[in-house]
C-alpha cells in the first residue's frame, strides 16, 4: 500500500491519556487458560448430586440442580478440556466456537461437534451476508455458507507494513454493507513500540479477504493498547479496548471512515461491547467495570455485584441485558438494577465464561472454559 494510500485509511489517534501508560503486555491476548477441568457428569445439570457448602457466603448462586430463571450445563458432545470464545446467533441458529478450532451448532433443536478442521484459536464470530466468518488472526479467517458444514480458510491481504498474524479479537458485518470489521491486537513485543494498528475493516474476495487499516494508535495512545471487542448497527461501529479506550465509527462505507474517541468514563480495560439498535451503548472489562450511554448521553459508570473480569455484554433490550465473566459470573439487568443469576449443576467448578448470546428474552446462552450454558425455563430439567 502506498503512503498516500495509508493516509487516506489510517486515523492516528491523539487522545489524551494519562502520562503513566499501562504494560504494552495488557493488551495481547494469549491463549486463555482453563479452570479445573469439569468432572465427567458436568454436562447434566438436572442430575448433579453434589450439595452447596454450608460455608459457602457464594453457593446460593451455584445450585446442585437446574431451576428456572439459572443457567444450565448444555449436555453436548464436547471436550471439557476446550474453551468457547465466541457464540453467534443469527436466522435461528445458534454457533459457538473457540480453542483448537472447535465449533458447535445449534440447528433444529440438536446441537452438532465438529472443527473448522485446524488447531486454530478462534476469538471472534460475525455473519456477512450469506456467510459465516470465524476468525483467528487477520491470517486465518475461516468462512461457510449460512447453514453449511465446510469451511474455507482465508488470508486477508492489505498493506505489508504490518503483520498478517495480528490475532482477532472481535468481528462485527452488516448483511446490507460490504464491508465487516475486525477489532484486532497490534504487533508488539520486547522493546519494539509496534505498528499501533488495532482495527481494520475487510472485505471477502473470491480467494481472500482485503484489508484496509482505519485506526493506528498515534502520539500519547501506546502503540501497543489493542481493541478486545467490536460490535454495531447498519449505521455505526463501536470498538472497546486497553486503557478504556472505546471508539465510535461512522461513515462506514466513505473511503475514509471517521472514528470518533469516546469518553468511556474509565481506564480499566474493556473486553466487550454491545450496541443496541435504539442507540443504547454497553461495555464491560477487568475488575466489574461496566459503562453505559443511553442514546445521546455521555458514557456513565455502572455498579454491578461483581469484581472480577467480566468478558461478554449482550441482550435484547436496554431492558433485557446480560454479562457473564470470571468465576462463572452471570449479571442480568432489567431496566432498573443489576442482579445475580445461579448458575446450576457446576459443583466446585467456578469456570470463567467468555461469551454471551441472547436470542430472546427467554433465550439465552453463554459459553467459556469448558462449559455450554442456556437460561432454563423449567425446573428440574436441562436445557
Amino acid at each position: 500500500m502506498s503512503a498516500s494510500a495509508r493516509a487516506r485509511h489510517v486515523f492516528r489517534a491523539s487522545v489524551v491519556l494519562a502520562a503513566s501508560a499501562m504494560a504494552c503486555s495488557e493488551g495481547s491476548n494469549v491463549e486463555p487458560r482453563l479452570d479445573d477441568p469439569p468432572p465427567p457428569d458436568a454436562g447434566d445439570a438436572g442430575h448433579a448430586d453434589a450439595a452447596p457448602d454450608a460455608g459457602c457466603p457464594t453457593c446460593g448462586l451455584f445450585p446442585a440442580r437446574c431451576t428456572r430463571g439459572a443457567l444450565c450445563a448444555v449436555d453436548v458432545s464436547f471436550e471439557p478440556t476446550k474453551v468457547l470464545m465466541a457464540l453467534g446467533a443469527y436466522d435461528g441458529r445458534v454457533t459457538a466456537v473457540g480453542t483448537r478450532g472447535a465449533v458447535l451448532d445449534l440447528a433444529a433443536g440438536q446441537w452438532a461437534s465438529s472443527s473448522v478442521g485446524t488447531y486454530d484459536t478462534l476469538r471472534a464470530i460475525s455473519t456477512r451476508g450469506h456467510e459465516l466468518w470465524a476468525a483467528n488472526s487477520l491470517d486465518a479467517v475461516f468462512v461457510r455458507s449460512i447453514g453449511g458444514t465446510s469451511w474455507t480458510q482465508l488470508s486477508a491481504r492489505g498493506g505489508a507494513y504490518f503483520s498478517q498474524a495480528q490475532p482477532i479479537n472481535g468481528l462485527f458485518g452488516d448483511a446490507q454493507r460490504p464491508w465487516a470489521w475486525a477489532a484486532i491486537t497490534p504487533v508488539c513485543a520486547g522493546g519494539f513500540a509496534g505498528d499501533g494498528v488495532s482495527l481494520v475493516r475487510l472485505r471477502r474476495e473470491p480467494a481472500r479477504i482485503d484489508v484496509e487499516v482505519v485506526l493506528e494508535n498515534d502520539g500519547l495512545m501506546s502503540k501497543c493498547a489493542g481493541l478486545n471487542a467490536i460490535d454495531g448497527t447498519s449505521d455505526e461501529v463501536w470498538a472497546a479496548g486497553d486503557q478504556g479506550a472505546l471508539y465510535k465509527v461512522v461513515d462506514l462505507e466513505s473511503a475514509t471512515p471517521r472514528v470518533l474517541p469516546e469518553n468511556s468514563g474509565t481506564r480499566e480495560t474493556l473486553l466487550a461491547v454491545w450496541a443496541q439498535a435504539s442507540g443504547h451503548v454497553w461495555a464491560s472489562g477487568k475488575n466489574g467495570a461496566v459503562v453505559h450511554r443511553a442514546p445521546g448521553q455521555p458514557f456513565t459508570v455502572e455498579g454491578v455485584p461483581a469484581t472480577g473480569a467480566l468478558h461478554a455484554v449482550h441482550g435484547t433490550s436496554a431492558s433485557d441485558v446480560w454479562l457473564v465473566g470470571a468465576e462463572a459470573t452471570v449479571l442480568h439487568f432489567d431496566g432498573n438494577e443489576w442482579s445475580r443469576v445461579p448458575v446450576a449443576g457446576l459443583g466446585d467448578r467456578r469456570p470463567t465464561l467468555r461469551a454471551i448470546a441472547a436470542v430472546g428474552p427467554d433465550r439465552v446462552l453463554a459459553a467459556g472454559d469448558g462449559i455450554l450454558l442456556a437460561l432454563a425455563t423449567d425446573d428440574e430439567r436441562s436445557p
